[in-house]
């Protein structure tokens, strides 16, 4: 990672890429990009991605960080959200000593992502995974297996952890509950034991087919009954959620996060493995902006030439030639009106200067910025420029936009280029009464004499 985190990208086999990720004290943005451009990048390629990391990708239990604070990685809704849009849709997780194997979506459910937690062969129930790829890299298949650790049986193992367990259990509740403990003395024992038995039922993996399931929910339910340890169940942060999430081998984010997925034996589906041919139509007049979760070749496509936008003044944006682009970038393509191809470029691409802003899926400009003004491309009396966004639509996935406090009618394009494009937004640029008004040689009117001039666009002609 040339971001200083220890992440990094490996090919144990070809058309295979290991995305390692360093997940201590979360992950920082520049490093999340770096890891989503090398994924979106070999997918680009046709190969297929694995991730791993130590911590959990998302919550397997509903309410999972009430027990432990760290269980999953640092904003993990982002952190997934990313890598499933940039096609990982398998992560090798540890931390949480478990044999559970989730599945969660991106924010919109369109794509998913398992996440294969496995404890460690010191922890009960001392669990091992062979994972089997297909000679055509598009099944996954797992299988679990169980080893008994040296001088100890797995039942000793089981009551060892069991001890454990209880010795913790006791001491959050204690916490939690404070001047009551010990008024709830016997109560909380009890609890400590079932919450116990609770989580080395989760460690074993498939608990909605476990053949304790059944004694442990009838406990549960009986616990809840009395209100003395209902009390404590309170106190202690245990929910009818979080429990019947173990029990039913379920996450209850709602109904497009929730899946019951088999722990130890399982077949994952993974997506095809397709070369990027990424489509791009230029318009008429000769200028698009455009925006790729992959990194891209603009030499590898003929008859395209690329910008990035790097710098603005009040009139001008200054445009520098790029060949390759960064996943995530806004730029600028010039050609002639027609469709073409993108195609992925063959190696790291380096960062460039830009003041162009990208969107990879379509973006309500309320949130865009706080200060300044949005300018979008647009071609106005045949004129090519950014000219300030004042509507109320959405700007459109894969496209760029700069966000700058100039206060011309049009920015114009300098230094590589003279003109741009959007292919959306013809209203909504505002009255003409609020626009200035030009002479013909482009210089503001300080006053009106007989002549032609432009204003918004239009001409005027005052006689």
């Amino acid at each position: 990672d040339p971001n200083g985190s220890l992440s990094y990208v490996a090919e144990p086999v070809s058309g295979l890429i290991l995305l390692a990720i360093d997940s201590r004290g979360g992950i920082s943005d520049n490093t999340l990009k770096w890891l989503c451009s090398q994924a979106s990048q070999a997918r680009a390629n046709g190969k297929q991605v694995i991730a791993m990391m130590h911590h959990p990708l998302f919550p397997h239990i509903t309410g999972a960080d009430l027990f432990i604070d760290t269980y999953t990685v640092g904003s993990y809704e982002t952190v997934r959200n990313k890598l499933i849009n940039a096609g990982v849709n398998v992560i090798l997780t540890g931390h949480f000593h478990t044999s559970d194997i989730a599945k969660d979506w991106n924010d919109d459910a369109s794509k998913a992502i398992y996440d294969i937690n496995t404890g460690s062969l010191i922890s009960y129930p001392c669990d091992y995974r062979m994972l089997t790829l297909s000679a055509d890299k598009t099944t996954l298949g797992i299988s679990t297996s169980s080893l008994t650790p040296t001088g100890m049986t797995a039942e000793e193992c089981k009551t060892w952890l069991s001890g454990r367990l209880i010795s913790i259990a006791k001491a959050k509740m204690n916490n939690k509950a404070g001047a009551m403990a010990t008024y709830f003395a016997s109560q909380i024992n009890n609890i400590a034991t079932f919450a116990s038995n609770l989580f080395i039922l989760h460690a074993e993996g498939d608990e909605n087919s476990s053949g304790d399931r059944t004694d442990i929910a009838t406990e549960y339910t009986n616990y809840k009954a009395n209100a003395a340890y209902a009390a404590i169940f309170n106190y202690g942060g245990i929910t009818d959620a979080s429990v019947y999430s173990i029990l039913d081998d379920k996450s209850n984010y709602g109904e497009t996060h929730e899946d019951q997925t088999s722990d130890r034996s399982l077949s994952i589906t993974l997506p095809a493995s397709t070369v990027l041919n990424e489509a791009v139509t230029i318009p008429a007049s000769g200028w698009a902006t455009y925006c790729t979760g992959h990194d891209v070749d603009i030499s590898l496509t003929s008859g395209l030439t690329a910008y990035t936008v790097s710098a603005v003044d009040a009139t001008k944006a200054t445009l520098t030639e790029v060949t390759k682009i960064p996943a995530e970038e806004g730029f600028l393509l010039k050609g002639a009106a027609g469709n073409y191809t993108l195609k992925p470029a063959d190696s790291n691409v380096s960062a460039v200067t830009n003041l162009l802003k990208g969107t990879l899926v379509a973006t309500d400009p309320a949130t865009v910025t706080t200060s300044g003004k949005i300018w979008v491309l647009a071609t106005q009396s045949g004129t090519t420029g950014f000219y300030q966004y004042t509507g109320t639509g959405n700007i459109p996935a894969h496209k760029a936009y700069l966000v700058t406090g100039a206060s011309a009618r049009m920015i114009s394009l300098g230094g590589d280029g003279d003109a741009t494009d959007i292919q959306f937004i013809e209203k909504g640029l505002g009255n003409d009464a609020d626009h200035p008004i030009f002479t013909l040689q482009g210089t503001r009117a300080s006053s009106l004499r007989p002549g032609i001039y432009i204003q918004n666009g239009r001409k005027i002609v005052i006689k």
